[in-house]
């Protein structure tokens, strides 16, 4: 039933083999990994533990144990969990992504990059190729090892478009926090690249997320207070998406017109929404309230 997807049909059942069993196994890691597709994180944890009590070397009950203090953020313990699940099953290529993942979320990038290599070299198909890619990439940006980054998005970026949205996602995220730090460093070709990369693998994404990560990237661009780069990043964007993301950036282009030129009158051309975050926006990049609409 669990692999139906019938999670609380088959809580009951392994309830009701509890009931006359306690200490079955097998029924206690069912029931951890129903609660965990339920998103009951804790039940879960208890139930695993259970599991794990009878048997500390459990690979499944461990794994999902990992997985459940992921989810609740709490990744060292997630990691402890990993790598119980590792020594038995070195190889095991999800723990090994959610290793990687669990060691960027701590900021532990050197140790991300050793997990990605070696999910790559455990990976038995291209998406968990592509997942520890999008790991090393990560790690990469961190550490500032950017030529590095890059020559893994040059990798991957033709074969994006045939995995999973969160892939594609996580890929179009890269590719536009390398694009940024190619406009602070005043490298506006090679930003245009990786927008273009970014837009491309964003075609196979649906439009609100693809707004939500450019708004993210612009916003990025605003809090730097610089008002070259925040041109750069708007005139970049509206290149590539056109007039669809003019009325988007309105607010954006609004707020840099009037840092400029101190001309707050321009607020009254906008609807109030509008102007509200024209207002927010000139706040951010000024750091004072001087050019808010009185």
């Amino acid at each position: 039933m669990v692999s139906l997807g019938r999670y609380e049909d088959a809580l009951n059942v392994f309830d009701a083999t509890l009931e006359i069993n306690p200490k079955d196994k097998f029924a206690l890691s069912g029931k951890g990994i129903a609660l965990f597709s339920l998103g009951r994180y804790e039940d879960a944890l208890k139930a695993l533990d259970k599991a794990l009590e009878i048997n500390p070397k459990n690979e499944d009950a461990l794994y999902w144990k990992g997985l459940a203090l992921f989810y609740l953020d709490r990744y060292e313990d997630a990691l402890e969990a990993f790598d119980k699940v590792l020594e038995i099953n070195p190889e095991e290529e999800t723990t090994l992504l959610y290793k990687g993942i669990a060691l960027l979320k701590l900021k532990r990038y050197a140790e991300a990059l050793d997990a990605s290599k070696s999910a790559m070299d455990a990976a038995t198909n291209e998406s968990s190729k592509i997942h520890a890619a999008l790991i090393s990439i990560e790690a990469n940006i961190s550490l500032d090892r950017i030529s590095d980054a890059a020559l893994e998005i040059e990798k991957i970026k033709d074969k994006i478009s045939e995995h999973a949205p969160h892939l594609i996602e996580y890929f179009v995220e890269a590719c536009l926090n390398l694009a940024f730090g190619e406009l602070k460093a005043g490298n506006r070709g090679n930003a245009h690249r990786f927008m273009e990369m970014a837009y491309d693998a964003g075609t196979n994404i649906e439009d609100d997320r693809t707004d939500e990560l450019m708004m993210t990237f612009i916003k990025g661009a605003a809090d730097l207070k610089d008002i070259p780069i925040i041109k750069a990043a708007v005139d970049e964007v509206i290149k590539l998406y056109g007039d669809r993301y003019r009325k988007l950036l309105n607010p954006v282009i609004e707020a840099i017109e009037i840092v400029e030129t101190g001309d707050t009158k321009r607020y009254y051309s906008l609807q109030v929404e509008e102007r509200e975050m024209t207002a927010d926006i000139v706040r951010k990049i000024t750091g004072s309230d001087e050019l808010l609409p009185s």
